[in-house]
């Protein structure tokens, strides 16, 4: 049985960290995504909000402004905090 670990989600960027870089040369971006949305539970709507620490290594990546509203794909993993982290593998701005 495959394994599968992928996560779509919007949101806005709340908070960003100064980028990092790796010894190998790559720029690691963290920052903090906010998400808010109505869903269906058991056929009862609720509204759900979450906030989680995301990182995505990738050389290049300028955000300009906090609430920037995107669309991230990744997958989940815990650091070495063993605290909750969304890894991205692809973000899409949409202002």
């Amino acid at each position: 049985m495959p394994v599968i670990n992928e996560v779509k989600l919007s949101g806005t960027i709340t908070k960003y960290y100064p980028a990092l870089t790796t010894p190998a040369g790559r720029q690691i971006n963290r920052f903090v995504l906010e998400h808010l949305s109505e869903q269906l539970e058991a056929g009862v709507s609720r509204i759900v909000k979450c906030r989680i620490f995301c990182v995505y290594i990738q050389d290049g990546l300028v955000i300009e402004s906090l609430n920037n509203s995107v669309n991230i794909k990744g997958f989940l993993s815990v650091n070495t905090q063993n605290k909750l982290v969304l890894h991205v593998n692809e973000i899409k701005f949409l202002d």
